[in-house]
């Protein structure tokens, strides 16, 4: 009798859960986006409950073989942008950390150049143009208002300010041992810490940082030997 009452209310609870769930205008948007993607694709917009969206539209993105069409959202972490699939659901291109990322006008020496956003993160860097100028600052406000939060967010769980990335372009060296970066022997990587941009052979350690992506707060983080030699080295030793 104890187990089946416990039974009940353990089902009780979850079915008030989903209720809640279902009531709740936000879940129902993550929910209506999500099931727009094809199946199987790996993209879950339910794992942080504070996510939310933003904003979402068509902008163009110059791609290898010239401009082409792409359908992005942006919520308050992330910004994902994709094609239409085979299928008839949404071919997922790029997921992007807005907290790892620059993002702002495009300096593109063209007629609609007011239009256009360069994008730069670790996982993709590209230039992209809004219908108009007035969308196109809209994304851009959107985005930085989003970054700022999120920004906040991290400052208030750690008590530290949250890094700002080393753009790949103004990094000609590593931040640690001075060594000039190239495409093939010494390639570039970001300190999650404090944004510089290092090598491998300086950024071995991996310490859990919620601030590269909120959802997944129990990954470990690359770190460069600077940062962990301050804030973590002493764990890992045992005096803390």
């Amino acid at each position: 009798p104890a187990l089946a009452r416990a039974s009940e209310a353990v089902l009780r609870i979850a079915k008030d859960n989903d209720a809640a769930m279902v009531e709740d205008p936000n879940f129902n948007t993550l929910m209506a986006v999500q099931t727009q993607f094809e199946q199987g694709t790996k993209l879950n917009l339910l794992d942080w409950p504070a996510r939310r969206l933003t904003r979402e539209g068509e902008l163009v993105k110059l791609c290898r073989s010239g401009p082409k069409p792409f359908y992005f959202w942006l919520f308050n972490d992330k910004l994902v942008y994709a094609t239409p699939g085979s299928l008839g659901g949404y071919h997922l291109n790029r997921d992007i950390a807005l907290a790892s990322s620059d993002v702002k006008r495009a300096d593109v020496s063209s007629a609609d150049a007011e239009r256009a956003l360069h994008i730069e993160s670790s996982q993709k860097s590209f230039v992209c143009w809004a219908p108009t100028e007035e969308l196109a600052r809209e994304w851009l406000a959107d985005i930085h208002r989003n970054q700022a939060e999120l920004r906040a967010h991290y400052t208030q769980r750690t008590g530290r300010p949250a890094p700002v990335w080393t753009p790949n372009r103004a990094a000609v060296m590593c931040a640690c041992c001075a060594r000039h970066f190239d495409m093939l022997f010494l390639r570039k990587h970001h300190c999650r810490a404090c944004g510089a941009c290092v090598c491998a052979a300086c950024s071995s350690h991996r310490v859990e940082l919620a601030w590269a992506d909120p959802s997944r707060d129990d990954d470990a983080k690359r770190v460069c030997d600077g940062c962990f030699a301050d804030d973590w080295a002493h764990e890992a030793l045992g005096d803390g």
